[in-house]
């Protein structure tokens, strides 16, 4: 860390820093023994009776797939027969255990047998505004694309799979992409109207950290009301952390900010360690940062049309170790990413004051550009060598230069 131009460590010495990683991993490690006697102890009844969400609701032959969120944190896949759309409803579910139930799925996702027992119409503040923002569209599909990126809903298998083909499902799950743009949309609309009432009334006061506080309380309540996901809470706390220290004059390295706020949030809520989108996002942070490391005195606006780019290129062996599908349309990614970071505070804007059809057209046009995909796979060992020099990109420019040079090879590999 750094005050003024002096170096300042986190902490005092090595001494100290092994302390507070080894309490972290105790805390951790004992909130998920916690966890493992709680799956032991479900996996040994037949059956339980469980409060959920319904998130999504895929219609198959036949029946309905329902993903379910649980109040007590469980996500599950089970089938529905019924006639009923359930999808946003609060139900009161019988949860067969399967017999294949292993620790691993219990703490993701796993599918089984359901029986609905009742259900009601949820009345939370997300759906209250869900039905706000579809009232605005004639099209479902758009009406799930804007549900999706302000208010964390699940978006529908239309949508889903054409932002896939788009290379943008990043744009589409909330994450520190989105909060971070809504912290300067909020910022400077506070700062508009405070600082000139601050000058004049109470100039004792310091208008950027009243401001700032005011800011993350808003986007505090934000991240609650639309769900917490993993993503958007690893950036909330990254953001919050970020400020407190710039308030007392420190800048905490990146990396070491990005670890302590990915250890804290497995401290919170351990089931985030088997989330992918949670993974996802910490890598997409992660080489924004690398890329901050090796471009120090570039210009802001440089940076802006950089960042795009590069990290649609460092995340494509990520992303294509777990999901295969390729499109040709996905090169308009970075393109998109930076179109995305002018239509996400306006269209927010236009639906505020009635007009959050305007750009309705122009969506379906977009969504409907894609027309064939394929299936390609990171190979095991070149992912086992990307990881190792991404890493080692932390400390070393050669390891950077490798990073490039992979990822763009890995690119041309698929697309060629």
């Amino acid at each position: 860390m750094k005050y003024g131009d002096i170096e300042v460590p986190l902490f005092e010495n090595k001494k100290e820093s092994i302390k507070f990683y080894l309490l972290l991993f105790f805390v951790i490690s004992l909130r998920l023994s916690i966890y493992y006697y709680d799956y032991l102890e479900f996996a040994s009844k037949p059956f339980v009776y469980e409060e959920a969400v319904v998130s999504t609701s895929v219609p198959k032959n036949g029946f309905k797939l329902l993903k379910l969120d649980t109040l007590n944190g469980l996500q599950l896949y089970g089938r529905y027969f019924g006639d009923m759309k359930l999808n946003g409803y609060r139900v009161w579910v019988k949860i067969y255990i399967p017999q294949n139930l292993n620790f691993f799925k219990y703490m993701r996702v796993f599918f089984t047998n359901i029986e609905i027992v009742s259900y009601e119409k949820s009345s939370s503040i997300q759906d209250i505004l869900s039905q706000a923002v579809a009232k605005e569209h004639t099209n479902l599909h758009i009406s799930s694309l804007y549900q999706a990126i302000y208010l964390a809903i699940p978006p529908n298998k239309y949508i889903r799979d054409r932002v896939s083909l788009l290379g943008i499902s990043h744009l589409v799950a909330l994450s520190g992409f989105h909060i971070g743009m809504l912290w300067a949309v909020v910022f400077f609309v506070l700062k508009a109207v405070y600082t000139p009432l601050q000058q004049r009334y109470y100039p004792f006061r310091y208008d950027l950290l009243d401001i700032g506080i005011v800011t993350l309380i808003l986007l505090g309540v934000f991240t609650y009301v639309v769900g917490s996901p993993p993503s958007l809470m690893r950036s909330y706390i990254m953001m919050l952390i970020g400020w407190s220290l710039l308030l007392m004059g420190i800048k905490l390295v990146s990396f070491e900010l990005l670890f302590i706020v990915m250890m804290l949030l497995i401290t919170f809520e351990p089931r985030m360690f088997f989330s992918i989108s949670f993974w996802f996002s910490v890598a997409g942070v992660f080489y924004i940062f690398v890329v901050f490391r090796y471009f120090v005195g570039v210009s802001n606006i440089k940076i802006a049309i950089v960042l795009p780019f590069s990290t649609y290129i460092f995340m494509m062996p990520i992303v294509h170790m777990i999901f295969g599908t390729l499109s040709a349309f996905q090169l308009l990614s970075p393109i998109l990413s930076i179109v995305f970071i002018i239509f996400y505070p306006l269209s927010l804007f236009l639906h505020f004051i009635g007009y959050g059809y305007i750009f309705d057209d122009i969506l379906i046009k977009l969504l409907d550009m894609p027309t064939s995909s394929s299936e390609i796979y990171t190979d095991k060992l070149f992912f086992i060598w990307y990881m190792i020099i991404s890493i080692l990109s932390i400390w070393y420019k050669v390891a950077f230069v490798l990073l490039i040079l992979s990822s763009i090879v890995f690119c041309l590999w698929i697309y060629i």
